[in-house]
């Protein structure tokens, strides 16, 4: 019988409430300022980046998969002007031509006003532009993927 009259006493003065109080209020001051930059793999020569917060940078981003699975199934290639180009539709491709179609088209829409703008702030002619950012492209494929020489014969690098 003690040792439940010790328990009973043991578990009512283990549950009794703390109190916990501060004199003033606690007050919790963040400021936090948070900036996202992205750098273009084909950044100009002074250094000017596309900004994805930019409806053409939006664009570009938001189909960046589509093109890398096009280019990954040797659909389309980079031609030596700096721009994308249907190369075979293989035949399971076909049902999917006017798909392949838009976004080869929509992207180099993209990519010509990029071109175009760039051409505008440097001084540069527009065809320099294109070839500046062919050999960025060049560069920058991955292996397998078609890309046109300056010499106008596609190889797979």
């Amino acid at each position: 019988m003690n040792c439940i009259c010790i328990t009973a006493v043991a578990l009512a003065t283990a549950c009794a409430p703390i109190r916990v109080e501060t004199s003033k209020p606690i007050q919790i001051d963040v400021n936090m300022k948070v900036e996202l930059f992205q750098k273009d793999a084909h950044a100009g020569e002074n250094g000017a980046t596309e900004s994805i917060s930019t409806p053409v940078g939006a664009s570009r981003r938001n189909r960046m998969g589509e093109i890398q699975l096009l280019k990954d199934c040797r659909v389309v290639g980079e031609n030596r002007e700096g721009y994308l180009k249907i190369l075979t539709l293989p035949p399971v491709w076909l049902p999917k031509e006017e798909y392949v179609q838009k976004i080869v088209k929509s992207e180099n829409n993209d990519r010509q006003l990029i071109y175009a703008l760039e051409s505008r702030k440097t001084g540069k002619p527009l065809e320099s532009v294109e070839q500046k950012y062919a050999a960025d492209l060049r560069k920058t494929a991955f292996v397998g993927e078609w890309i046109q020489g300056t010499d106008g014969k596609w190889i797979q690098k």
